[in-house]
């Protein structure tokens, strides 16, 4: 993962970020997603669950992994309030040849901004513990400024 330059607010939404990214899980097990990101009045980070990934999913990885991509890639933002918009994405499953839709949820924490916190022997940032709403792709697209 990388730093990115600061998004100016003022130009059009676009996306900055599209890569698969390796994380780490609270016990230790590597994860993999698709992260993009959206140079939006918030900045929007959407993380997609990849058909390959062996390890936690982004949903059970959350406490660890939207921390570590704020200051991987928005460190500039760490005390903004918020930081980011958060968004989870699970792709459409296809099943006997019928596609599924497409399941978002956005991501809120209690904390605004991240708390240094212990975890066995490790310390490690969390916003505190994550809450989930499901929202429509629509709202995604408003979200990411038009566009995904």
């Amino acid at each position: 993962m990388h730093k990115i330059e600061a998004m100016n607010e003022q130009q059009p939404s676009t996306k900055i970020i599209d890569e698969h990214v390796t994380f780490e899980g609270a016990n230790g097990f590597a994860g993999k997603t698709r992260v993009r990101i959206y140079n939006s009045e918030a900045p929007l980070i959407l993380v997609s669950e990849l058909d390959d990934n062996e390890g936690p999913s982004v949903t059970n990885a959350a406490d660890l992994l939207w921390p570590a991509l704020v200051r991987t890639y928005l460190p500039e933002r760490m005390e903004h309030e918020p930081p980011a918009v958060f968004v989870e994405h699970y792709p459409a499953l296809s099943l006997y040849g019928r596609r599924g839709k497409d399941d978002y949820s956005q991501v809120t924490f209690p904390h605004a901004t991240p708390k240094v916190v212990w975890e066995g022997r490790s310390k490690r940032l969390s916003y505190g513990e994550p809450r989930w709403r499901h929202i429509g792709e629509e709202e995604v697209i408003r979200l990411a400024g038009g566009r995904l």
